[in-house]
């Protein structure tokens, strides 16, 4: 029996989220003074490292390949970034965003969790 938590089409969603995730990914390579700033992140290198990671994770869930693992790593992913984001948050810049970011992102990744389980099931 499939999770509550999983999609019902695991594979339209790794294909949805990596469509996201890879313009996300490349607008903070590409750009990472104008996106990284209008996101709370002041260091171009960190903008560009979290897109990097999103490049990487998007590449592999539209591969078609091994869509768990993808699926799994961007849920570790979307962890890392979501404490990264709270960290700020902490900080203090004198909006509510990056909290709010971070508590969407820890929130993200249990949905991803759900759709790894549930296309590592259907392996």
């Amino acid at each position: 029996m499939p999770s509550p938590l999983a999609p019902s089409d695991p594979d339209r969603m790794a294909v949805a989220v990596g469509a996201g995730t890879v313009a996300i990914g490349a607008a903070l390579l590409a750009a990472p003074e104008a996106v990284g700033g209008r996101a709370w992140i002041r260091s171009p290198a960190q903008a560009r490292v979290l897109g990097l990671v999103d490049v990487v994770i998007a590449v592999g869930l539209l591969s078609g390949r091994r869509r768990a693992v993808w699926m799994g790593a961007r849920a570790v992913a979307s962890v890392g970034t979501a404490a990264f984001f709270a960290d700020i948050a902490r900080r203090g810049p004198a909006t509510r965003g990056p909290a709010l970011l971070a508590g969407a992102l820890a929130t993200v990744s249990i949905a991803d969790v759900g759709a790894a389980r549930e296309l590592a099931r259907r392996v």
